[in-house]
């Protein structure tokens, strides 16, 4: 995938939750990133969810970076969370 980022140059990647934010930070600097939510956490909510989004803002903090999911959203996911995801990334939960 690097090669293809060298490549091409996009301003912007979607990142799946199964790569590190972190280590395509370190790997391409100067691009935004997206992502990076795995939507089985999502879909579960609660405490795992909050600490998920936490963990994530911490790390993306001073960076280019759209807060998404890593894939889809499940059908399964219950709107309220998708909610509380929202809220807590806008800093309003």
């Amino acid at each position: 995938m690097n090669t293809l980022i060298d490549a091409v140059k996009p301003n912007a990647v979607s990142v799946d939750h199964m790569t590190s934010m972190q280590k395509m930070h370190a790997m391409h600097p100067e691009m935004a990133l997206q992502g990076n939510l795995d939507p089985m956490v999502l879909c579960g909510g609660g405490m795992t969810l909050d600490s998920h989004i936490r963990l994530l803002k911490e790390e993306m903090q001073g960076k280019r970076w759209i807060a998404n999911l890593g894939h889809g959203i499940l059908k399964e996911t219950p709107i309220d969370h998708v909610a509380r995801f929202v809220a807590a990334v806008k800093g309003t939960a």
